[in-house]
């Protein structure tokens, strides 16, 4: 049920209510959800960072490099496995926004 409630004034502003659900949590619910090619480009970035992460780390003469090498591959692994199984994340965060 859409109530609507005038305040008056010089720009004659309504407020608008939603009796039964807030919009916001519809509003957060809508914003989560992505295209299915955005899981498909998460797996592919996260296999190109796994593999140069590795090179990084494999050919580093300096500590220090090897360990932003092991960041990276860290961070592509991380990628690869949330974009093989997108979709289980997407409901996951639909659920968890909408429970």
């Amino acid at each position: 049920m859409l109530l609507t409630y005038p305040l008056g004034g010089s720009f004659d502003t309504v407020v608008t209510f939603l009796s039964g659900h807030s919009g916001i949590v519809d509003e957060i619910a809508g914003a989560a959800e992505m295209p299915a090619w955005f899981g498909t480009s998460m797996q592919t970035l996260g296999l190109i960072l796994l593999v140069v992460g590795a090179m990084a780390w494999a050919v580093s003469p300096s500590a220090r490099t090897r360990e932003r090498g092991f960041y990276l591959v860290s961070s592509g692994f991380v990628l690869a496995i949330v974009g093989y199984g997108f979709e289980t994340f997407q409901e996951l965060i639909q659920y968890v926004f909408t429970a």
